[in-house]
């Protein structure tokens, strides 16, 4: 979807973003599940007790691998913009001039 094209309705109760620290990526026969969390963990230690699930995603199998490429392209945006390096980079590889 190009979104610069489109006008994005976000409808009243939803505005705030939510923090996620975690994900968990299923699927059915139909449908890609996207669950996006928070780790709980116990006072002052450093052991996950629970998951408490913020927002539970389904797209369609379609959809997925426009979703993985705008994930890219927006790491890598990002990487280039705020000069953070998160993993990002494209190797070159040896004996492979065509990769950069």
């Amino acid at each position: 979807m190009d979104s610069d094209n489109i006008k994005v309705i976000i409808p009243e109760g939803i505005e705030k973003q939510n923090y996620a620290n975690t994900f968990k990526i299923g699927f059915t026969e139909n449908e890609i599940l996207l669950d996006f969390g928070t780790l709980i963990r116990k006072e002052n230690v450093d052991e996950i007790t629970a998951v408490e699930v913020i927002s539970r995603i389904a797209i369609s199998p379609q959809m997925l691998q426009e979703l993985v490429l705008s994930l890219f392209k927006t790491g890598c945006e990002y990487q280039k913009q705020c000069k953070k390096d998160i993993g990002f980079n494209l190797k070159k590889e040896k004996g492979n001039p065509e990769k950069k």
